[in-house]
């Protein structure tokens, strides 16, 4: 399969089921628009009407993820309605259901928004508890050019919403920490 320059993804991966599938073809004409909608539910994490549709389980699970990856990509980068057509039109899907797919995202952008907003937020709910740092200096090492360079260490303590506890150390040499105070 020919690799698609898109706006949303560089080989085309989340358009891989509208064109693999004819995923459009197989809804009926009068159909369609509320299929994309219930896509757009889907991404809200509302039950999706499995039995509207005639697809297999499988081939309906494919579907939703390669559409419901296509729209969250198109809002998580803000593309026009130019380029949201654009990629659809790259993937083959007529000119009457890349209106019907672009009007649906318009009218529900804000939505959808917020939607993904909100459960990438449930997805890692870790808040700081508590930090801790220190500097090295490094007083020997196999290379003569690293000795005497000072280490900046900062250990963030993180709990999850289940009490679980998490430990990240970040290591910055001198050059990276000068970076990151510059900043």
């Amino acid at each position: 399969m020919v690799a698609l320059s898109l706006h949303t993804v560089q080989d085309g991966n989340a358009l891989r089921a509208l064109l693999t599938k004819k995923a459009l073809s197989k809804v009926r004409h009068f159909e369609v628009e509320e299929f994309i909608h219930h896509i757009i539910d889907h991404i809200s994490h509302q039950d999706f009407p499995y039995s509207m549709y005639k697809f297999s389980r499988s081939d309906m699970d494919q579907l939703l993820d390669g559409i419901g990856t296509f729209i969250a990509q198109t809002i998580n980068f803000g593309l026009s309605v130019e380029q949201i057509t654009s990629d659809l039109q790259a993937c083959g899907v007529s000119q009457e259901h890349q209106m019907i797919i672009v009007s649906a995202i318009s009218a529900r952008r804000e939505e959808i928004r917020e939607k993904i907003s909100n459960s990438s937020i449930k997805l890692n709910r870790a808040h700081l508890v508590d930090f801790d740092w220190k500097l090295n200096i490094t007083l020997a090492s196999e290379k003569i050019g690293q000795t005497k360079n000072p280490v900046f260490l900062l250990s963030l303590y993180l709990e999850q919403d289940d009490g679980s506890r998490q430990e990240v150390v970040l290591e910055f040499p001198k050059d990276d920490l000068d970076a990151v105070i510059l900043q």
